[in-house]
């Protein structure tokens, strides 16, 4: 089960895109506008956050004579403020009456970004170009742009653009990184590695950063590496020891990652994700005591983590300490009802339990979380029904699943099952003659058909039937007895007498072999509840 890390650094957002570049059209403008002292004050305002001062200014400016460089510096303030549609206007009224002012145009993009009109936006990025093709801030937000929507190719034409104009900044390098491998071009990537790694690092930092773009997309090893370099720089660093774990776990380097994350437990042992990760390497290793352990913990620090108590139950199914898998995968389902798999895996418990009612009740739920196309969710719960007597109840679920699987092998089994028990024996006989085409080696069907035929005083059908079913399956208790009524029935004492013989031995094998697991999950299950409160 791979898991992405947690301490990531993520995409720059357009709202952080829209701040950068607007300073950056601020400083634009300072270099390309006439300049004014109210003017010039309200930049110098802005490139220090204070926004107010900056309004009062503009505010003056652009009520004794509007220009398009007051609307845009005003249309920024408004964003910042997040007065959305007066920004707009601002934007919209900066370019009425200066066409060809491109700092206003790509900063209306940056706003179309910002309020989620991307399509807008790309608009705005691509006039901007159109006048100058090498517009850094648009090359550069064009490149976010692409590459969030998955047009890989299209973000490095205009990151590289933009490096093209400002020189290779390291925060456009990671972000071109980033491109180059969802674009899968390796000889690039390792250029632009070559490129980070040569910046001298003497904290780690940068290897980190760029350990963190390399584990989210998927290169365990390589951010291995670049974690392993920092922690040589910051040795005993929480999050640079628990991302280094959680790449070799992710490479599958097990050993290599509990010692990782072992150590970082160390240093921080108040966090429960690291113990649940922990959790998730002792899995990997089949250490299912030390994985339960570390889920534990996990949950000691964190009631509320739901994966670790679905995990645990996990473990202790394994295990076969299904008492402790069915209270584990509840706590899971009580956290996240809406989750399938939970329920999937809570009604399988239940069934191990002989708690037939609530495994009901979980393919219930699962069945209203789930495509039943997908899933044999039906045939589950009519096996439930057939597991509690319900009989009549569990037929309409057999015939929905082979409404969905026309060749549900073993819904057809049971709809033979149910109707030999109901009587209906036309049904069965249909049934049960269809799972022996599809298999014919299926020793129960042969059984049930037998039995049926039992019922309806055809010995000599019986009998061939019963005798299929044993040769496929010797030790077939409940077939040695319905063919000892057979032979009975029929005058054959010799052969009713042994096979009376062969099905006491057998049940009283089955009985010995029935005590024997229950001792043995009696065992499983105070092994199991011995463990409990038990600290790593």
């Amino acid at each position: 089960m791979k898991r992405f890390l947690l301490l990531t650094t993520q995409l720059i957002s357009t709202v952080l895109i829209f701040a950068v570049v607007s300073v950056s059209a601020l400083q634009g403008q300072k270099r390309r506008q006439v300049s004014t002292p109210t003017v010039d004050e309200a930049r110098e305002a802005l490139s220090v956050g204070d926004l107010k001062r900056a309004e009062v200014l503009l505010e003056t400016a652009i009520a004794s004579q509007p220009s398009a460089e007051v609307c845009d510096l005003l249309g920024i303030v408004r964003d910042q403020q997040n007065r959305d549609k007066e920004a707009e206007q601002l934007y919209l009224q900066a370019l009425k009456l200066n066409p060809g002012l491109l700092n206003a145009r790509n900063n209306l993009g940056n706003h179309y970004l910002k309020t989620g009109r991307v399509d807008d936006a790309v608009k705005e990025f691509q006039l901007v170009l159109k006048r100058d093709p090498l517009h850094a801030e648009a090359n550069y937000n064009l490149g976010l742009v692409y590459l969030q929507t998955g047009a890989y190719n299209q973000s490095i034409a205009h990151l590289e653009k933009t490096i093209k104009s400002t020189g290779a900044d390291l925060s456009i390098l990671l972000i071109l990184l980033e491109a180059n491998i969802k674009a899968k071009r390796d000889k690039r990537v390792s250029q632009i590695l070559s490129q980070l790694y040569s910046v001298a690092d003497n904290d780690g930092k940068l290897h980190f950063t760029v350990g963190l773009t390399l584990a989210r997309n998927g290169l365990y090893e390589k951010a291995a590496e670049a974690f392993r370099f920092t922690s040589e720089k910051q040795p005993q660093t929480f999050e640079v020891l628990y991302n280094l774990g959680i790449a070799l776990y992710n490479a599958d380097k097990f050993e290599e990652a509990e010692k990782a994350l072992a150590s970082a437990a160390d240093i921080k042992p108040e966090i429960p994700e690291v113990h649940f990760r922990l959790g998730l390497v002792f899995s990997a290793l089949g250490d299912s005591a030390g994985a339960v352990e570390e889920f534990k913990h996990t949950i000691e620090r964190n009631p509320k983590h739901t994966e670790a108590h679905f995990l645990m139950g996990e473990e202790y199914y394994k295990r076969n300490a299904m008492q402790a898998a069915y209270d584990s995968y509840e706590k899971a389902v009580e956290l996240d009802p809406k989750k399938p798999l939970y329920h999937l895996k809570l009604g399988n418990a239940c069934f191990k339990l002989f708690k037939y009612a609530r495994a009901e009740q979980a393919y219930r739920q699962l069945l209203e979380l789930t495509d039943p196309k997908q899933v044999e969710v039906n045939y589950l719960i009519g096996y439930s029904l057939r597991s509690q007597g319900k009989l009549n109840e569990a037929i309409p679920f057999f015939q929905k699943e082979l409404e969905y699987k026309e060749k549900h092998f073993e819904s057809m089994a049971n709809l033979g099952y149910l109707n030999v028990e109901l009587g209906n024996f036309e049904e069965a006989e249909k049934y049960l003659k269809a799972t022996l085409e599809l298999k014919p080696t299926h020793s129960e069907s042969y059984f049930d058909l037998g039995r049926m035929y039992v019922k309806q005083r055809k010995y000599p059908e019986a009998i061939e039937l019963l005798q299929k079913a044993i040769s496929f399956k010797p030790d077939y208790t409940q077939a040695h007895y319905q063919l000892f009524l057979s032979y009975t029935r029929t005058g054959q004492k010799e052969k009713a007498d042994k096979e009376l013989e062969i099905f006491k031995r057998l049940e009283e094998e089955d009985k010995r072999e029935r005590d024997e697991r229950e001792r043995r999950q009696r065992t499983i299950d105070n092994a199991a509840s011995q463990t409990e409160g038990k600290q790593r």
